[in-house]
């Protein structure tokens, strides 16, 4: 039977728990640093728009160059990592060239950005390994030491922010490290080469995102669901934002989490927790115009709950699917940060324009407020998170056996592990289906072009149909002419299109 992580492990939630508070950290301490640098209200807002810029750029090559960076090594973050050091000492110490300050900021959030969501992706890669409940167990350990953490160091002189800041952003990678190390001597870890094959091969991500496979289709409501958290969160936090306060609201999940995993169920406990969020933005967006610093905790709360969701929805389809989530997580929380950036420069805007206007604060919230409320009116009840924590320790299997289904009522069951991915074999072999008939393939040839659109090697083709490797060899030719493409990856475009 498959082992996995457990989440109460004193290695793995130490390990975890460092690498992911230093990674949030040295975040939230860049943004201060950059903030407390100079007053000017626009000069803060550059950079901040910036440091997003870089960390939305970082996500989306991961998110379309997935095949090229998996799988993903310890020494790849060194360069990233040197850019930001460098970007972190230039912009914390900028006030020592006055010529250039605001460029050197600038150039600094940038480097910094793209190394912070390129920790992102690393540390999602990583949980993707892990059971879903151990990985929220884990950032919830984190949301509280980042709590904890940050009115601290808010506090230290400013040459130890940046000092910190940069050790911060060195101990994260190192935890990952060894995180990778302790993960790699799991029974899990053995569906690495398959989900490597995947991804090179590009069997779950044949096309662009918007328009692919099964695997993205089911992250599209939740990556809906956290561009509007993060649209509203970046709108209001132009105008009342407060990083320590933010930090409280990422401390409140922690706890939140921490309970709720401990003495509940997992049935429903994810449908719950974003109904918790929907609750707890609209308290926020209620509140912020009279209170700020309780609104900023809410709003908070809310926001990182949808990006939590996220790593849990990416964590299951890891497991259940069996392949890599660079390329999920680029796309997720790419498109998540965009919207972001969005609602920075739409909230600067409506700032701008209504400058003489005092009740500003009233404004964004009844705008970011109504669209919540619209969404909550016309969108999924359970905001497209349709997995569960991963609680039991059912063997993770063969993706291409058809689990088997004891009953009409399992076999609609999205929670069950082997069901989830049937449902995955069915819809490919369904469009192999498609293929066949419009070509005029053989039964042989289906079967051929099945195995091949599975990720099967010859040898494996062969094996599984009791045929030679030449035998499918020429079976793959005869598919090529009549289909008329030249390639496997053509092929598999080719087979996804089916409708």
């Amino acid at each position: 039977m498959a082992r996995t992580i457990e989440p109460h492990s004193p290695i793995t939630v130490a390990v975890a728990t460092i690498g992911l508070a230093s990674f949030m950290l040295w975040g939230f301490l860049f943004l201060f640093i950059v903030s407390a640098q100079q007053g000017a209200a626009t000069a803060v807002f550059a950079d901040r728009l910036v440091f997003s810029v870089g960390y939305v750029a970082i996500l989306l090559f991961a998110a379309f160059f997935a095949h090229v960076v998996v799988p993903l090594k310890a020494e790849q973050n060194l360069p990233f990592l040197v850019l930001a050091i460098v970007g972190i000492i230039g912009a914390g110490f900028a006030n020592l060239a006055p010529g250039v300050t605001l460029h050197l900021e600038i150039i600094g959030a940038l480097v910094a950005g793209l190394e912070y969501g390129w920790q992102l992706v690393y540390w999602s890669e990583l949980f993707g390994y892990v059971k879903s409940r151990c990985a929220a167990f884990c950032f919830a350990c984190s949301f509280v030491v980042v709590a904890v953490g940050c009115p601290l160091l808010f506090q230290l002189p400013y040459v130890a922010q940046v000092v910190i800041t940069c050790i911060l952003a060195v101990a994260s990678p190192c935890c990952f490290a060894v995180g990778a190390r302790i993960i790699t001597g799991l029974d899990t870890y053995k569906s690495s080469e398959r989900r490597i094959k995947k991804v090179k091969m590009r069997e779950m991500r044949p096309r662009p995102p918007w328009v692919a496979s099964e695997v993205f289709a089911i992250i599209k409501q939740p990556l809906l669901t956290a561009m509007l958290y993060s649209f509203i969160f970046s709108m209001v936090d132009i105008e009342y934002g407060q990083l320590g306060f933010w930090a409280l609201g990422f401390g409140l999940l922690g706890i939140y989490l921490l309970v709720v995993i401990h003495f509940f169920s997992h049935r429903d406990v994810v449908r719950f927790t974003y109904r918790v969020s929907l609750l707890g933005m609209a308290l926020g967006l209620i509140v912020l115009p009279y209170n700020t610093q309780i609104g900023d905790i809410f709003v908070a709360f809310a926001y990182c709950t949808a990006l939590v969701l996220i790593i849990i929805t990416l964590c299951e389809i890891a497991y259940r699917f069996e392949t890599s989530v660079v390329g999920l997580s680029g796309f997720t929380f790419g498109g998540a940060l965009m919207a972001s950036v969005v609602g920075k420069l739409v909230g600067a805007l409506v700032i701008g324009q209504l400058a003489h206007y005092d009740p500003i604060t009233t404004l964004l919230a009844s705008i970011a407020l109504a669209m919540l409320v619209a969404y909550m009116v016309f969108g999924r009840a359970d905001g497209g998170f349709v997995f569960e924590f991963t609680l039991d320790d059912t063997p993770s299997g063969d993706s291409n056996e058809a689990a088997p289904f004891d009953d009409e009522a399992r076999r609609r069951d999205p929670h069950d592990v082997e069901v989830s991915r049937a449902i995955l074999q069915e819809a490919v072999n369904r469009r192999c289906e498609l293929v066949a008939a419009q070509f005029g393939l053989t039964n042989r040839e289906r079967e051929v072009l099945e195995h091949i659109m599975h990720g099967d090697s010859i040898q494996e083709a062969a094996e599984a149909l009791y045929i030679s490797p030449g035998t499918v060899k020429t079976h793959i030719n005869h598919i090529y002419k009549k289909t008329g493409v030249d390639t496997r990856n053509e092929l598999k475009k080719l087979v996804n299109s089916a409708r």
